[in-house]
């Protein structure tokens, strides 16, 4: 797979300050289950969630069920394009409309985390939201369409500094 062989190659270039070079002894491929998502879903938010809009950091009371679900499409089309992953993604189109028919429940607020830079040798804040999310669509089936973009971004977190670890969540699928 892609992703075993990114591994072996990080492996052989090295890793670390400064770079180890290492083998990659074993490899177990991952599934984690995608649950079907019905008409409610709750994203509970395990790390910080940078969100901007044309350049711009949202704060909670700004963001839309289309801005969330906008950073975790892009995310996956990012990855996509950069190492032909095949994850789920939907026409943007196609998502705009689903956005506006989706109601959002927000429980947020906006935190800032700090992380230390041991090439710059100082702290740098790390901005986002934190708390959960619900959204809801009228139709008893309507979220089915984003089971899988909702539950590989999972794994694969979504909106600005993913590299930094922000933009975790977990689903709760709401019967």
């Amino acid at each position: 797979s892609e992703i075993k062989e990114a591994w072996q190659d990080a492996c052989v270039r090295g890793m670390g300050t400064p770079p180890v070079r290492c083998t990659l002894v074993s490899f177990e491929k991952y599934d984690r289950p995608i649950p079907l998502l019905s008409s409610e879903v709750t994203l509970d938010f395990k790390t910080p969630w940078l969100m901007k809009r044309h350049g711009r950091i949202l704060c909670p009371s700004e963001c839309s069920a289309a801005d969330f679900l906008w950073a975790i499409n892009h995310r996956q089309a990012l990855l996509n394009a950069n190492f032909n992953l095949g994850l789920p993604t939907i026409d943007t189109h196609a998502l705009a409309t689903l956005g506006r028919q989706i109601l959002i429940k927000k429980d947020l607020k906006s935190v800032t985390w700090q992380r230390y830079s041991s090439r710059q040798t100082r702290q740098h804040p790390l901005s986002g939201m934190l708390g959960r999310i619900r959204l809801i669509h009228p139709k008893s089936n309507g979220l089915a369409p984003l089971s899988a973009l909702l539950g590989h971004g999972t794994m694969l977190h979504a909106g600005a500094k993913t590299s930094f670890g922000l933009g975790a969540y977990e689903l709760e699928a709401n019967h």
